[in-house]
């Protein structure tokens, strides 16, 4: 509902209560309130379309496989408004990883007002993730690239870039699996080299990786990097 029509309501309402007298007698906010607290349950517009947005956002953020196709679609529009030097072409959802939403302008005809109004109901709760204990297979399928509990480290360089373009590595479970030659060396056949012939570099060959040893390296320490809680 756009704002002047809400205002529009509220004034049709207050006129039809109060006979068009302009100094109520009885504050708007115990209209509101349910008869059994001395109220009217008087219908708050306000209020309710601000309900609608939490749900919205609430559909938006339902990661299961119920996962709405125009969440997906929403996913798209909000990446257009991200700054390209930030995301790099990393697969990403913003209330997952560690960087703020750029606000849409009044005017960008890009993104509709339904996702004006969800990012605004979300930034003005502060909508996040927060859990009391994440499970380990939880934590694997969260995005690796700007991760939310984690000491920020350049997104730039040869290794960053194969990771993301040739690797394809969206997720902590990408960097785990890429990362397992340098973290379980004494059950591999890994040399710290450029030319190390084991299964895994070999593998990573055939992705046009020219440095597999590098880019595992740069995913043992990203995950290192990651708070364990």
């Amino acid at each position: 509902m756009p704002t002047h029509i809400e205002t529009a309501l509220k004034k049709i309402i207050s006129s039809f209560m109060w006979d068009d007298d302009s100094t109520p007698r009885i504050a708007s906010d115990t209209l509101n309130s349910p008869i059994h607290k001395g109220g009217l349950d008087l219908l708050d517009i306000e209020a309710r379309n601000k309900a609608i947005d939490i749900i919205w956002l609430k559909k938006y953020l339902n990661f299961s496989a119920a996962h709405p196709m125009w969440a997906t679609v929403t996913d798209i529009i909000i990446q257009e408004l991200a700054l390209k030097r930030i995301l790099n072409d990393i697969e990403y959802n913003p209330f997952l990883q560690c960087w703020n939403i750029p606000t849409p302008s009044p005017t960008n005809s890009k993104v509709s007002n339904n996702i004006k109004r969800m990012l605004k109901v979300a930034r003005k709760y502060k909508t996040n993730l927060a859990v009391i204990c994440l499970t380990p297979q939880l934590n694997a399928q969260l995005p690796a690239w700007h991760h939310i509990s984690t000491i920020q480290r350049p997104m730039q360089g040869a290794t960053t870039k194969c990771l993301i373009r040739k690797h394809r590595a969206t997720s902590v479970a990408d960097f785990l699996k890429i990362s397992n030659r340098i973290r379980n060396a004494t059950t591999e056949e890994h040399g710290p080299s450029p030319y190390c012939h084991c299964q895994d570099c070999n593998a990573d060959r055939l992705l046009n990786c020219l440095n597999p040893h590098a880019c595992a390296t740069e995913a043992a320490i990203r995950l290192q990097q990651i708070n364990p809680k």
